[in-house]
């Protein structure tokens, strides 16, 4: 089972959205496995490659192929909404 944990980050809403803790418990984080939904514009960057480090975004399809090959992240991943909803869509959430 995958392990996303997401975390309200100091940024404004329209920087990073958390998640709701309904969506959190259905997508039940893996320990060292952090993902963030995050706009793409270069103000969300700046904050999130500060506060995080290496700005990565992942895929619905990248998140759920790492459920099946133990693929574990060392830093945060953001997620744009668009994917993030895909990703509720292909967990069946």
């Amino acid at each position: 089972m995958i392990l996303i944990s997401m975390m309200a980050m100091a940024l404004s809403a329209a920087e990073a959205a958390p998640v709701t803790a309904k969506a959190q418990e259905a997508l039940a984080p893996r320990a060292g496995r952090e993902l963030y939904i995050c706009a793409k514009d270069e103000a969300s960057r700046r904050a999130f490659k500060r506060e995080h480090g290496e700005v990565i975004f992942v895929s619905a399809r990248e998140v759920v192929d790492s459920r099946t090959d133990g693929t574990a992240w060392a830093a945060p991943r953001c997620i744009t909404q668009k994917e993030y909803n895909r990703l509720g869509k292909l967990l069946g959430k």
